[in-house]
C-alpha cells in the first residue's frame, strides 16, 4: 500500500510545485496522475521516489516512512520509469535490463536474475536487440528497455512517468496491458502519469487528478466526467464509459465557467 500525506514541493525561491496533497493506492491497483501541464504530475512521483525531497508531509509504504528506508531498501521497494530515458549510452539492452535486478546481486548474477531479464526482454518485444547498445535504440525502444529494467526489480511498487509517451499504439496498448497483468498478478500497485484521458479511464482503477498543484478530486475512473474535464482543462469533452473500450473524446475549447 502506497500513502502519501500532506505532501508539498517547491524550490528555492519559486512558488510550490504543489501543496498539501493525500491519496492512498491499495495493492491491486493501477492508478493514474493527470491534470494539465504545469500541475507537478512528473514531481510527485519524483517525490515519492526520494528523487526529490519533499518540502513538507511523508510518504509511507506498506505503513513504513519512506524517507527512513535506506536506498538498497526503497530500491527493492519502487520501480521508478523516468519520462525522460536520454539519448542513450554504450550499455546493452541486456546488461540495462541487469541493473534492475541490483538490489538483489551480491557479486554477479544469478541463474534466476538472467531468466527474468531475457523473459522481460522477450515479453516486451526486445529480443533481438538483447546484445545491442542502448544509444542504437529509438526513444521508445529506449522506453521499453526502462520498464523491463522496473519489471525485473520484482518491486511492491512501480512509479511509471508517461510511459507510453514514445511508443506508437499497438505498443502503448500491449504496454498498459502488460503493466495491469503484471499489477494483478503480483498484486502489487502501479501510479503512472498519463496524458491521454482516454487510457487514464480506460486502465485505472484510481485517478489523482491535479491542478495548479492541488489535487482538484481523486476517486475512480469516473471523475473524469465530461463536467470535470471542461472545468479542469477548459475542453469540452464526450466521455463513453460503456462496452470494453471506454474513451474520452476531446471536442473542442470550452468557454469559462467555475474551475475546480
Amino acid at each position: 500500500m502506497l500513502r502519501a500525506q500532506e505532501l508539498s514541493f517547491h524550490y528555492k525561491k519559486r512558488p510550490p510545485v504543489f501543496e498539501g496533497l493525500s491519496f492512498q493506492v491499495e495493492n491491486g491497483e493501477v492508478a493514474s496522475i493527470v491534470g494539465p501541464n504545469g500541475a507537478g504530475k512528473s514531481t510527485l512521483l519524483k517525490c515519492i521516489n526520494r528523487i526529490n525531497a519533499p518540502t513538507a508531509g511523508a510518504v509511507f509504504i506498506d505503513g513504513l516512512d519512506a524517507a527512513r528506508l535506506s536506498g538498497k531498501e526503497l530500491s527493492r521497494r519502487v520501480g521508478y520509469v523516468p519520462q525522460d530515458t536520454g539519448s542513450g549510452f554504450a550499455i546493452s539492452v541486456a546488461d540495462a535490463v541487469m541493473l534492475g535486478r541490483t538490489p538483489y546481486i551480491r557479486f554477479w548474477p544469478g541463474r534466476r536474475d538472467k531468466e527474468l531479464v531475457f523473459e522481460m526482454i522477450e515479453r516486451l518485444g526486445l529480443g533481438q536487440y538483447a546484445f545491442t547498445d542502448l544509444s542504437e535504440l529509438s526513444g521508445g525502444e529506449r522506453q521499453r528497455v526502462f520498464l523491463a529494467r522496473a519489471l525485473v526489480q520484482e518491486p511492491q511498487i512501480m512509479l511509471l512517468d508517461e510511459p507510453i509517451s514514445s511508443l506508437d499504439v499497438r505498443y502503448q496498448i500491449e504496454t498498459l496491458d502488460l503493466i495491469r497483468a503484471v499489477v494483478r498478478d503480483r498484486n502489487i500497485l502501479a501510479v503512472m502519469v498519463l496524458h491521454d484521458l482516454s487510457f487514464a479511464y480506460r486502465y485505472s482503477d484510481r485517478v489523482i487528478l491535479l491542478k495548479k498543484g492541488m489535487k482538484a478530486l481523486e476517486g475512480g475512473r469516473d471523475i473524469l466526467s465530461a463536467e470535470t474535464i471542461r472545468q479542469v482543462y477548459r475542453v469540452n469533452a464526450e466521455v463513453s464509459g460503456s462496452g470494453p473500450f471506454p474513451f474520452v473524446n476531446p471536442r473542442d475549447v470550452a468557454d469559462g465557467g467555475p474551475p475546480l
